[in-house]
């Protein structure tokens, strides 16, 4: 009996964790290195202009990725508190642990707010400059799962405010070189552009029906020229960033590698396949690691 009781504790248990493990998405790894990518790239690129520690720039680099994770999961949190009578509207999202009733409102909230505690240890270890830029990029965050109601470019909603990293990586070492993060800042912008997209068609039939906006609806059978031309706009800013720090000539090498992995997604692309779709957005964290290779050649040029 005590044997039976413990099999029943155990299986409870298991269903608890892997329901506040889906609602948190911490077993997809994409999103949050989305997230810290351009964290990671602010800070490498922050070193070429002007030098420090190894030290510094990788236990800053392990702090903000340690941040991505808690934010990224407190958003996929908040987003699906927000959403969730549209997520029972759509096929892939209906399972979710809200929208399925595995998890209460009050109880995700209840993890929001330690997730957010946990967010907190990270945020009061950051610059102050940092810190500004973090509240802002939360503020975004809060604000986004509301655009995909009023406007068919949520997708740029979240370019602007999952790319703070950027920012926060730059100035957690130095003010100079502004325009330089600018350029970076905006080029991840239209990276944001064409990868989202590329994920909002896994639903976009769904998302009809539902009353959910995208660039995937509104662009329809021009999503692969869409997505190639930001994908083309990242590509050249890429270029432009290297000429002003003077990059060597590997670096270009390295953003040939880059676009190859960009345009493999433009040509793939079906809409109507949400699988490859799926695999194509998951695809960018090859593409990620490719630009920060690109990168650390830049940031240790000397």
């Amino acid at each position: 009996m005590q044997v039976a009781f413990k099999n029943i504790k155990t299986i409870f248990f298991l269903k608890f964790l892997r329901s506040y493990v889906t609602l948190s998405r911490i077993d997809k790894p994409t999103g949050y290195l989305l997230l810290w990518f351009p964290s990671f790239w602010g800070i490498l690129l922050a070193n070429a202009v002007t030098r420090h520690s190894l030290y510094s720039i990788f236990s800053t680099s392990f702090l903000l990725f340690l941040g991505s994770v808690i934010l990224r999961a407190a958003g996929c949190v908040w987003n699906d508190i927000v959403d969730r009578d549209f997520d029972k509207l759509v096929s892939r999202t209906r399972t979710r642990p809200i929208a399925s009733g595995d998890v209460t409102v009050k109880q995700a909230g209840a993890f929001l707010l330690l997730l957010m505690a946990s967010g907190l240890c990270v945020f009061l270890l950051l610059s102050s400059l940092a810190r500004i830029v973090s509240l802002v990029a939360l503020f975004l965050a809060c604000l986004y799962p509301f655009t995909k109601r009023v406007t068919y470019w949520p997708q740029a909603w979240l370019g602007v405010t999952f790319n703070g990293g950027v920012w926060i990586g730059w100035l957690s070492f130095t003010t100079d070189g502004l325009l330089i993060a600018a350029c970076l800042y905006g080029s991840l912008i239209f990276w944001t552009l064409g990868y989202d997209t590329i994920y909002a068609h896994q639903d976009r039939r769904d998302d009809v029906v539902a009353g959910v906006r995208s660039l995937a609806i509104k662009m329809g059978k021009k999503s692969q020229w869409f997505i190639g031309f930001s994908y083309g706009v990242t590509l050249f800013t890429f270029f432009i960033v290297g000429r002003w720090l003077q990059a060597p000539f590997f670096f270009y090498v390295m953003i040939l590698f880059v676009a190859v992995s960009l345009y493999y997604q433009v040509l793939r692309l079906n809409i109507n396949d949400a699988r490859v779709c799926r695999s194509l957005f998951e695809h960018n964290s090859i593409t990620g690691f490719l630009i920060t290779c690109s990168f650390l050649v830049v940031a240790f040029k000397n």
